[in-house]
């Protein structure tokens, strides 16, 4: 992929996030971000707006955003809840230690997962 291709997708790609899309592959821009990495001349000419469409598509998927300090906190302190309650599970009784067991694994999974 050329210069004028990459400049040409990603005015398509400006385009269809303008119009409310959230999907990039459609308009070519993962296959212009693979060429890129082939040529550092299209990243420096390019890669402040590669960056740009990639972060405001993912604003407009996203459902909601945490900045990475404080989701690295939320996922260190479920973790750690999920692997307490799983502890606490061994001191139960049946059925109920199975239950919580598998509380604990599902809650430690999504947060180490997700």
């Amino acid at each position: 992929m050329n210069r004028d291709q990459v400049a040409e997708v990603l005015g398509g790609a400006e385009k269809a996030l303008q119009a409310g899309e959230t999907r990039l592959e459609p308009t070519g821009f993962w296959k212009a971000v693979a060429a890129a990495k082939r040529d550092p001349a299209l990243v420096e000419e390019f890669g402040d707006r590669f960056a740009a469409i990639d972060r405001t598509a993912f604003e407009k998927w996203a459902f909601f955003f945490v900045p990475a300090g404080f989701g690295t906190l939320l996922a260190v302190v479920w973790t750690l809840m999920g692997f307490g309650i799983v502890l606490w599970a061994y001191s139960l009784d049946q059925p109920w230690n199975g239950l919580v067991l598998l509380v604990g694994t599902v809650i430690t999974l999504v947060t180490t997962h997700g």
